[in-house]
């Protein structure tokens, strides 16, 4: 196995250990009795509809993100959708508005220019 592969896989691990570790010390002080009560007593027929317009808000900003990288190069709607949901998806589980690097690193990869020029 080479040395990079065995770096990675160890960081990976670690990473994965040390968030299970400090999602466990968070949830620690939780009634989850209470919270098993609220989530019974919630009113889901609004989780629809809100879905809904997040996922077209979502649809939305890839399309208006198309025009800015078309100086760089065309990138199709579906290339742009998917890189925003996937750093919308970050921006909801990560710190610091992650996804937004995320976003852009997913096109540039995809699409094959700089992730700088799509920053930008």
């Amino acid at each position: 196995m080479p040395l990079a592969t065995a770096k990675g896989r160890a960081g990976f691990w670690i990473g994965v250990a040390l968030t299970v570790g400090l999602v466990a010390w968070a949830l620690m002080a939780y009634d989850f009795s209470r919270v098993w009560e609220a989530l019974k007593q919630a009113n889901y027929w609004w989780v629809l509809p809100a879905a809904l317009i997040e996922v077209a808000v979502i649809f939305i900003r890839a399309v208006r993100w198309r025009p800015f990288l078309e100086p760089i190069r065309k990138v199709s709607l579906y290339d742009s959708s998917m890189a925003c949901y996937i750093g919308f998806t970050g921006n909801m589980i990560l710190p610091a508005r992650a996804g937004e690097f995320i976003r852009a690193w997913v096109l540039a990869r995809k699409v094959k220019i700089p992730a700088t020029a799509v920053m930008g």
